[in-house]
């Protein structure tokens, strides 16, 4: 289990890629609150085709799922 610098515990899991940086889906949140977007399929979609998001995520893509877990994980 790795820990990251505010606290949040990432897991390794033997099958799919490499975890999201916790501070980078947290400026994917604010950023996409700050534009009026809350749904997690429309800010995937930001994701995938807005450059600034894309910039945010360095070309990561995170999918719906990911973000709702990891937002279910920090409102614990």
């Amino acid at each position: 289990m790795l820990s990251s610098s505010n606290g949040l515990n990432l897991t390794t899991m033997p099958y799919g890629g490499v975890g999201y940086e916790p501070k980078v889906l947290v400026a994917v949140f604010l950023y996409a609150a700050r534009l009026g977007v809350h749904t997690l399929r429309e800010i995937e979609k930001l994701c995938k085709y807005d450059l600034r998001f894309w910039f945010l995520t360095d070309g990561q893509v995170p999918d719906f799922t990911t973000l709702s877990r990891f937002r279910i994980r920090l409102m614990q």
